[in-house]
C-alpha cells in the first residue's frame, strides 16, 4: 500500500493544472484522433497529456512548455 501511494504522490506533483490527464483524454476523444496527425502541446507541464496521446492514439505529439525545461521531462 504505501509503494502504491508513493507513485500516487510523485504523479500528483507532476500535474500542473487540474486533471490535466482527463481533459486531455476527453478533448482526444472529441477530436477523433489518430496514428497519422501531428499535435502541438504548448504548455504542457511536464508532459502528461503527452505521455497520455502518444501510445494511446498513436499519434506524433510535440510538447513545449515556457517554465518546464525540455530536459526536465
Amino acid at each position: 500500500m504505501l509503494i502504491w501511494w508513493k507513485q500516487f504522490r510523485d504523479l500528483k506533483v507532476t500535474m500542473m493544472g487540474p486533471n490535466a490527464m482527463r481533459v486531455a483524454e476527453e478533448l482526444a476523444s472529441c477530436l477523433n484522433v489518430n496514428e497519422n496527425m501531428r499535435i502541438l502541446d504548448l504548455g504542457c507541464g511536464c508532459g502528461l497529456s503527452t505521455l497520455l496521446l502518444t501510445p494511446k492514439y498513436g499519434a506524433k505529439v510535440f510538447a513545449a512548455d515556457l517554465w518546464i525545461s525540455p530536459t526536465e521531462n
